[in-house]
């Protein structure tokens, strides 16, 4: 399996991290060129989930809250990335097909899955 984490549009790309989002919070992921996005709420869940996307694509996950989260991935991606009030966290992809979980490591009840198809 093959795993990218990039910073979002106005950072740059950069393997690991959040970015961000600009002065418009609401629109930190339509900046970017990733093919789905993932609200993490402060009603402490993340939405859409499960989500699926093909291979190659990216997912885009955005805070529009006031409470930090993280984008935390289960094994055997055990990569991770905070994500703070008014930031995006971008991942992309492989070609290998599956269910991959993940959660927030400050919020037990917030979990997702996204369906590689």
């Amino acid at each position: 399996m093959r795993f990218s984490w990039a910073k979002a549009a106005i950072c740059g790309v950069v393997v690991g991290g959040a970015c961000k989002s600009g002065s418009s919070v609401s629109s930190g992921c339509q900046s970017t060129a990733a093919s789905a996005v993932v609200q993490a709420t402060d009603a402490k869940q993340f939405n859409p989930t499960p989500l699926q996307i093909g291979q190659t694509q990216s997912v885009c996950w955005e805070n529009n809250g006031t409470l930090t989260h993280s984008v935390t991935f289960d094994a055997p991606d055990t990569t991770d990335a905070t994500l703070a009030p008014g930031y995006v966290v971008i991942k992309g992809f492989g070609t290998t097909p599956g269910d991959f979980t993940y959660h927030c490591k400050y919020h037990s009840t917030m979990t997702g899955v996204i369906q590689v198809r």
